[in-house]
């Protein structure tokens, strides 16, 4: 009888403690590939503040609402994937809409990716 229950609680745990170790790790993978990604749209953000604050005319133009951001950064055409320097990459977006913003607000939209395959960057300093 006691080798009957032996039996049973074996039969039950092994499998819990495999279920369990597989979501942990799941988990935990998931918190890292989530923080890779919220490192990389920070650097995107950063860079894009630095690309619009390059020059007076520069951020003049991103101002007007006439779509005169840096052609890199999105509408009308695709914006560009950047490698980030810890190996992810970020898209850029940036909007100036005078209906629901600020005169001297722009929205920057950054999406920051962690695992992803490598192309050549273009960011500049």
């Amino acid at each position: 009888m006691i080798g009957v229950l032996i039996f049973l609680v074996l039969l039950i745990s092994i499998p819990s403690v495999i279920f369990f170790n597989r979501m942990a790790s799941h988990t935990g993978t998931s918190r890292i590939k989530s923080a890779k990604a919220l490192s990389v749209a920070q650097e995107g953000l950063s860079y894009a503040i630095h690309a619009l604050s390059a020059s007076d005319l520069t951020w003049k133009n991103a101002l007007t609402g006439a779509g005169s951001f840096p052609t890199e950064f999105g509408p009308p055409a695709a914006p560009t994937k950047y490698n980030g320097s810890s190996g992810g990459q970020f898209t850029i977006q940036c909007f100036h809409d005078t209906t629901t913003m600020q005169l001297y607000q722009v929205k920057i939209r950054v999406v920051g990716q962690a695992n992803v395959a490598q192309v050549n960057s273009k960011m500049t300093e």
